[in-house]
């Protein structure tokens, strides 16, 4: 999925009940890992097993372009789950144009 730089939105792993779960996240153009304020998941109190990590999480200073991520969330067990993402790219360009025409700007 393709997410605004200003959207927010959660990453989902699926693991066993109780357990603690971390995750790390990497930009797959230069494969560098990215910066977090907290690599924690939480396991959701409704859905036994889902692990949640929010995307506000993520220290991304993306001014133009698109950024592929990956994450991988790891359980105390050493169990792993992955999956990729994009941030930025046309909808945040859009979303400027878009600002700039009610602003008056264009």
């Amino acid at each position: 999925m393709r997410y605004s730089i200003e959207e927010t939105t959660t990453l989902v792993g699926l693991f066993d009940t109780g357990l603690s779960v971390t995750i790390k996240v990497i930009d797959l153009n230069t494969d560098t890992l990215i910066d977090l304020t907290t690599n924690v998941c939480t396991e959701s109190s409704n859905i036994p097993g889902v692990y949640l990590f929010s995307t506000s999480n993520i220290n991304l200073n993306v001014d133009t372009g698109i950024v592929n991520l990956l994450y991988e969330m790891i359980d105390e067990n050493g169990k792993k789950y992955y999956g990729k993402f994009s941030m930025g790219g046309y909808i945040d360009d859009e979303l400027l144009y878009t600002l700039n025409v009610i602003n008056g700007r264009i």
